[in-house]
């Protein structure tokens, strides 16, 4: 594996959560008390992100999973608790998979979610998203439009987690082409060029996409599963 500091590289691990070994997750004293605390479903998923970030930053910068600390962002998020961390990372988890983006630099932001065919798709596009978007998806049918609605859905979170913006999702202030590959900004309030986006599906019934603050000509994703798939 190359250098950590290789500028530019995100690594994506993906995790399946049936199957789970809980008790044998590899986390903190703290974690597994703030776990105990939770609805046993939400127990497991937090567990098995929890485990699975520590193994993704342990195969990046060689460290035993145990040796990070993390501190919690004012909306949640958690990163690295150190003075000059060496490494960026994004977690997200749905019912099904859990992920892990890592990067040396810049900032990262990763989203998966279980794709589920719900009737009311196109209202929920036309609820949460720019009219353009909305008239994207719209303008699909049947399967097309379910990818369509959940790739624009997974950017829009994965870019809200790589710039900060915490759960109070402004959707409606920021849009994707997802016709156009890969995925492009616009009506955002940033500068698109120094970004690269990413919208795919790693496992069916799954959607994930990935955004981060690297030139899209910087940017080289590498995806990998923990465990058997």
């Amino acid at each position: 594996m190359a250098d950590h500091a290789d500028i530019g590289r995100i690594d994506v691990t993906l995790r399946v959560l049936a199957g789970f070994d809980a008790g044998a997750a590899r986390v903190s004293r703290d974690e597994r008390a703030r776990a105990g605390r939770l609805p046993a479903q939400e127990r497991l998923r937090f567990l098995a992100g929890r485990d699975l970030l520590r193994r993704a930053l342990s195969a990046r910068l060689p460290r035993d999973p145990l040796d990070w600390r993390f501190r919690l962002g004012p909306h949640g998020a958690p990163s690295l608790d150190e003075t000059a961390p060496p490494l960026v990372f994004s977690l997200s988890h749905d019912e099904t998979h859990a992920a892990v983006a890592v990067a040396a630099g810049g900032a990262v932001g990763v989203d998966i979610e279980r794709v589920t065919d719900a009737p009311d798709l196109l209202a929920l596009a036309r609820a949460h998203f720019t009219p353009r978007e909305a008239a994207q998806v719209g303008g699909l049918d049947g399967p097309a439009r379910t990818r369509a609605f959940f790739a624009v859905w997974t950017l829009k979170e994965a870019d809200a987690k790589a710039r900060g913006l915490g759960p109070a999702l402004p959707t409606k202030a920021f849009g994707f082409d997802v016709a156009a590959v890969p995925p492009r900004l616009f009506e955002a309030d940033l500068d698109a060029a120094g970004w690269s986006f990413s919208a795919t599906s790693p496992a069916p019934g799954a959607a994930l996409a990935l955004a981060a603050r690297f030139p899209a000509n910087a940017a080289t994703a590498r995806m990998g599963w923990l465990a058997p798939f």
